[in-house]
């Protein structure tokens, strides 16, 4: 992809995102979404599916559906956590139908950088990938810059 291809969002900040998510109705939305931004993520529909991934390939930033099958994203992001250093993993945010109020400690145990509601809007997934991705940025780490992270 050259940078005239880029969207507004991929050009400043070149993400490798991922996204875990099990609905394909969802997964859709998410897709053009993205898209809309410049990006192209990969996608993945369990946890365990997500572990997979990061195994074979580095990505800056994962967003994880809270309830998945075979492994929900909360334990997703546990696993992910303990795996994979503060400076080696991807930035985390979950997504879920359930309140935030009610999620939000058990995801930031988990690890989470974040958590959004479902479906989350267009400038929420903005400022999430803005702030992940400078966060990266100011500890040199992004996967995309170094292309050897994970």
């Amino acid at each position: 992809m050259t940078g005239d291809s880029l969207g507004p969002m991929a050009e400043p900040l070149p993400l490798r995102i991922l996204v875990a998510e099990d609905n394909p109705t969802n997964v859709k939305l998410a897709r053009i979404v993205l898209a809309g931004l410049g990006y192209q993520p990969d996608f993945v529909a369990s946890g365990r599916e997500v572990l997979e991934a990061l195994r074979r390939c580095s990505y800056d930033l994962v967003f994880m559906d809270m309830c998945m099958p075979d492994m929900d994203g909360v334990e997703a992001t546990r696993r992910v956590c303990s795996i994979w250093g503060e400076a080696d993993r991807p930035r985390i945010v979950i997504l879920t139908a359930a309140s935030v109020t009610d999620a939000r400690e058990r995801c930031l145990n988990a690890g989470a950088d974040e958590i959004l509601s479902k479906p989350a809007s267009r400038a929420e997934l903005l400022q999430a990938i803005e702030r992940c991705g400078l966060e990266l940025m100011q500890m040199g780490a992004l996967a995309t810059a170094s292309g050897s992270r994970g």
